[in-house]
């Protein structure tokens, strides 16, 4: 019995947000369908913030901020952050940024994944994965997790797997720079299969999707990831105070 209930959950959330994404869609631009991000399911950050929050642990946040490390690099294309709120309104101290240290992963959409916009999704988890890259903790640090929303797809799974080894392959991709988990709802699921350099599964899940989207992706963030946050990285600046 709670099996089943726990399983309905995510099903209904499933579809509702399915139903979001396809009511949006007068709203969204008109070649949305080949666009990746928040932008293209014509929704807002705040409409399905509620929704993806649901995936998470209490002791972590999810929210449309940006991403930023001690280098100063500060990638693109990251739809939802996922991290630890050390300090009570700390994203609106550092201005809408949250540092590496406190992030636990990554979340891209897409309404719809196809042969147009499937090399945008993946370049925009390659620069999200070079955070940290050039710091000098480089070798320290353990990569921020990336997880891919779709909300459709034009391709079976054979051909999507085709399609994402080849954008690797034929770039020459450094594998550390590859997505963790897409999940494409009321289809399936992609997992990075991290004991290989180069090797993806694909699990048709249909309905429960989501429902296992909150179990693979839980056991990536709930790890302590060891980040020591060095203030002083994060205030650079040239002013000279007087001394007494």
């Amino acid at each position: 019995m709670v099996w089943y209930m726990f399983s309905n959950y995510f099903e209904q959330l499933e579809k509702n947000l399915l139903k979001k994404a396809r009511e949006a869609q007068k709203k969204a631009p008109e070649n949305a369908h080949n666009l990746t991000g928040i932008e293209s399911l014509g929704l807002s950050s705040e409409e399905i913030k509620n929704d993806l929050e649901c995936l998470l642990p209490r002791s972590l946040t999810l929210d449309a901020v940006k991403l930023i490390d001690s280098s100063g690099f500060m990638p693109d294309g990251v739809d939802f952050l996922i991290f630890r709120e050390q300090y009570r309104n700390f994203s609106e101290m550092m201005g809408g940024q949250v540092p590496s240290e406190m992030a636990y992963g990554t979340i891209h959409l897409a309404r719809n994944i196809n042969s147009e916009n499937i090399a945008d999704m993946l370049k925009r988890i390659i620069q999200t994965k070079k955070i940290d890259h050039f710091t000098e903790q480089a070798e320290e640090k353990m990569p921020i997790p990336a997880f891919i929303i779709g909300f459709g797809s034009e391709f079976e799974f054979p051909k999507l797997k085709e399609e994402i080894l080849d954008y690797y392959l034929t770039r020459n991709i450094d594998h550390a720079f590859e997505f963790d988990i897409m999940a494409i709802l009321n289809m399936g699921v992609i997992i990075k299969d991290w004991r290989a350099k180069r090797s993806f599964i694909a699990i048709e899940t249909g309905k429960e999707t989501l429902k296992w989207l909150f179990i693979l992706m839980n056991e990536y963030v709930d790890v302590e990831r060891g980040g020591d946050l060095d203030l002083r990285k994060y205030v650079k600046h040239s002013e000279k105070y007087k001394e007494y």
